[in-house]
């Protein structure tokens, strides 16, 4: 990140969320605009803050699997560029995947047309600690989203 201003890339909008992202404060964070607020755009550069930051895995969802390569992935990808960190990144399309090299650990995705599938996913050696889930409003029930959740974010890093 030589030379990137985290100010000249995120929104001022979402100033202050970057601020409390940072720091841990909350367990979930929901973040509103209409179309072209800067609210991906953000979520996607915190998320890439955070792989690099910490020794763990995201999962990212969304409602409909095939919707994911079009949308989180170039989004993160694009983030990615943004924060000037291409060489440390490797972008793999099938199964989508985002590895931080250096270290290792990724970025997943799935499509939650079924929360029951999700619910059998587990990394051996970094631990799913953050859930991305975009357009939030493509889900039906509250009950949809608290199955990924609840199955999702139960692991812990060490020292925690």
């Amino acid at each position: 990140m030589e030379g990137i201003r985290l100010s000249e890339i995120i929104t001022p909008k979402f100033w202050e969320f970057h601020e409390v992202f940072k720091k841990s404060l909350y367990t979930y964070y929901v973040l509103k605009g209409g179309r072209s607020s800067g609210k991906s755009t953000t979520a996607a550069i915190e998320l890439i803050l955070e792989l690099v930051k910490n020794p763990i895995t995201i999962l990212c969802v969304r409602k409909v699997e095939n919707t994911l390569s079009g949308s989180c992935y170039e989004q993160l990808k694009e983030a990615v560029s943004m924060v000037g960190m291409d060489r440390y990144f490797d972008f793999k399309v099938s199964p989508l995947k985002i590895t931080y090299k250096p270290r290792g650990n990724s970025i997943i995705f799935r499509g939650a047309d079924d929360p029951a599938k999700i619910k059998s996913i587990k990394m051996s050696k970094f631990p799913i600690t953050v859930l991305w889930i975009e357009e939030l409003a493509e889900f039906k029930t509250e009950d949809e989203v608290s199955t990924i959740v609840l199955s999702i974010l139960r692991a812990k890093l060490e020292g925690e």
